[in-house]
């Protein structure tokens, strides 16, 4: 999960939003507890203006934090 949280990571610094969705979903997938990553994907989610997916995640976030 952590090789694939800085995958994720390295993408979404270079603004590559959707590779950085792919790795962070696969990041949560093996570790639902790692908050850098619900923040990552709602911020993402709010670039790019998936509202409801912004929502579903900071859901998530909620529990976690």
């Amino acid at each position: 999960a952590t090789t694939l949280t800085h995958l994720g990571e390295l993408h979404y610094m270079k603004k590559d939003y959707a590779a950085a969705e792919k790795f962070f979903q696969k990041a949560m997938r093996i570790n639902p507890f790692n908050p850098l990553v619900h923040s990552r994907l709602i911020n993402i989610y709010a670039t790019l203006g998936q509202t409801e997916k912004k929502e579903q995640q900071g859901l998530l976030y909620s529990y976690i934090k």
